[in-house]
């Protein structure tokens, strides 16, 4: 059984023999190195991007301001101000966009 740091080592020399480390590997079979190797590249990609958001983005800062000037102003629902936000020609805020923001 190989251990952890033995395993470590293996990987941090070996990457340097490509292909050619199917004829040097063997304690372990070729395929169990290329797994391990597949698991370490995965966790570096992992780590290296940004978390991944779900969902629609977030409305603007200037949305958001001009559907509370809206709603301060008039005393308005959010039906309401969606519409005049439509007949603005911002087609981008959903109604439940203009609810969450109030």
């Amino acid at each position: 059984m190989v251990t952890k740091a033995e395993r470590n080592r293996l990987l941090t020399h070996a990457r340097d023999f490509g292909s050619q480390l199917r004829w040097l590997v063997s304690i372990m079979g070729y395929d169990t190195f290329r797994g391990w190797v597949r698991e370490v590249e995965t966790i570096l990609i992992t780590h290296n991007q940004p978390p991944y958001r779900t969902g629609r983005p977030r409305a603007s800062s200037g949305i958001r301001k001009l559907v509370l000037r809206l709603a301060r102003e008039n005393s308005w629902d959010y039906t309401r101000i969606l519409g005049e936000l439509r007949k603005l020609g911002d087609t981008r805020v959903s109604r439940q966009s203009v609810k969450a923001v109030l």
